[in-house]
């Protein structure tokens, strides 16, 4: 992970704990697209767009993250619910 990177979690999740969905979606989405294969990224992307109240790019960055399987049970759990709260009940086989 760069620098940048490092940064730009840092700050999503401080936007997450300052309940900024809004912020948090933007940044985790950045952060997402700066490495795509960051499964957990993704998923901090969907849960934030999600808590803002945007479904479309909550569903887009819970797919994107399924597409970049995450490794490790705990974010493997949490995509879990997230898609089935999206109906995504085929992305889960």
């Amino acid at each position: 992970m760069s620098d940048q990177q490092a940064q730009l979690r840092r700050a999503a999740n401080a936007a997450a704990a300052r309940r900024d969905w809004t912020d948090a979606a933007a940044l985790f989405t950045r952060l997402a697209e700066s490495d795509p294969g960051d499964a957990s990224a993704w998923i901090g992307a969907a849960k934030a767009h999600g808590l803002a109240g945007e479904l479309p790019a909550m569903h887009a960055a819970a797919l994107s993250a399924q597409s970049a399987q995450p490794d490790h049970w705990p974010h493997a759990m949490a995509l879990a619910r997230i898609l089935r709260e999206l109906h995504e009940t085929r992305a889960l086989i």
